[in-house]
């Protein structure tokens, strides 16, 4: 009986991840090696991987051409954007093994016509467990601005928010109870 644990994997999010990580994914059809080896064993059977691309193209997330011998991948626009939304979904503030005593602080004013960019963010942010010091100002202990610049290129939503980083707060005390610090 084989014990290993199985990971389940969204092959949908990984496929778009390898598209937008590399622009192409050239899958050719004399080497049905390449699709297993290109995710790690997952897709053992090119027929599964055959089906999961018909998938994503009738999404309208990706475009697969054939040319001679291969197919060809690309991400086209929607595709980005559910890319885009997938590395948002994932993003994390790493805790490192010491706290540089700085606090990293994002404050934005987002207009009205981009009112779902606004929520999307302040939701982020508190699942990313900011703490906010008031309805756009939000505040944590560890490094973060490229997790910002991800969720302000992807929403288009940089002109509105700043990041700043600061070595002392008022309200430090209550802040590094907060974040046990």
């Amino acid at each position: 009986m084989n014990n290993k644990k199985r990971t389940k994997i969204d092959t949908k999010k990984l496929l778009l991840w390898i598209l937008i990580s590399g622009g192409v994914i050239t899958l050719s059809m004399l080497s049905p090696q390449l699709p297993s080896s290109l995710l790690k064993g997952y897709l053992r059977h090119r027929s599964r991987l055959k089906k999961r691309l018909q998938d994503l193209e009738k999404r309208g997330w990706i475009k697969v051409e054939q040319e001679e011998d291969c197919y060809i991948v690309k991400l086209v626009e929607k595709g980005k954007l559910k890319a885009i939304q997938y590395q948002i979904d994932d993003l994390k503030i790493q805790k490192p093994e010491k706290w540089d005593e700085k606090w990293r602080i994002v404050i934005f004013d987002i207009p009205n016509k981009k009112r779902i960019a606004r929520e999307v963010l302040r939701n982020k942010l508190h699942k990313m467990n900011f703490y906010p010091l008031q309805e756009s100002v939000f505040i944590h202990p560890y490094p973060c601005e490229k997790e910002i610049e991800v969720i302000k290129t992807a929403y288009e939503i940089w002109p509105y928010v700043n990041f700043i980083t600061a070595d002392k707060i008022d309200i430090e005390e209550k802040l590094k109870e907060k974040f046990e610090l």
